[in-house]
């Protein structure tokens, strides 16, 4: 997992955004300029202030690899808005308290939901009433974190093993959608990217 290509995953996806005439008329002149959808990486400085910050944790290595990239990014989906830099990131308790008091609350018994959402890490806005989240109670033997992608329209998050994994799980669902010609349902207006949007979960 280490030795995984993110620029060429990243700018394969730039790409086949950009290729939509719809999406093209919102995208940013540097955008369009560049047909990458990301940011510059993240130095070390970055990502260690963003560990140190959030209480000395160590992220993630396919997170890592990501942001060193890339320092967040733009549309991943339909459902994501924008993937947060290191400077946004926050844990999930802190950022939106009612949602995890909400889950954990629930009678439903020994659910992912109820086990991990006070201890995840927020790494993205509220798309489409949607968000990433990785999870510290989930580490893995190589370091990676259980990462998801939790709606309050789905019945339940998808989990996956690593950030890696889901970002590859959210490009084939990108590359499903598109082949379906789904991607008519992108705001009209730019709010898409918008780079401050207010939580509104």
């Amino acid at each position: 997992m280490g030795n995984f290509d993110w620029y060429a995953f990243l700018q394969q996806w730039s790409e086949e955004w950009l290729q939509d005439s719809r999406f093209r008329a919102a995208a940013p002149a540097e955008v369009l300029a560049s047909g990458w959808l990301g940011y510059p990486g993240a130095t070390d400085a970055q990502i260690a202030a963003a560990e140190m910050r959030l209480g000395g944790v160590a992220l993630p290595p396919s997170y890592r690899g990501f942001l060193r990239e890339s320092n967040g990014w733009r549309n991943t989906s339909t459902f994501i808005r924008r993937v947060w830099s290191t400077e946004e990131i926050d844990w999930l308790a802190a950022r939106n308290p009612h949602l995890v008091e909400i889950w954990t609350t629930t009678d439903t018994p020994d659910s992912w939901e109820k086990r991990a959402l006070p201890a995840c890490l927020q790494i993205s806005d509220w798309g489409q009433s949607a968000l990433y989240l990785l999870s510290p109670t989930g580490i893995g033997t190589d370091g990676e974190w259980e990462a998801a992608f939790f709606a309050n329209w789905h019945p339940g998050a998808e989990v996956y093993r690593s950030f890696q994994a889901l970002m590859e799980a959210e490009y084939a669902s990108f590359c499903e959608l598109r082949n379906l010609r789904d991607l008519g349902n992108l705001p009209a207006r730019p709010q898409t990217w918008t780079l401050d949007q207010p939580d509104d979960g």
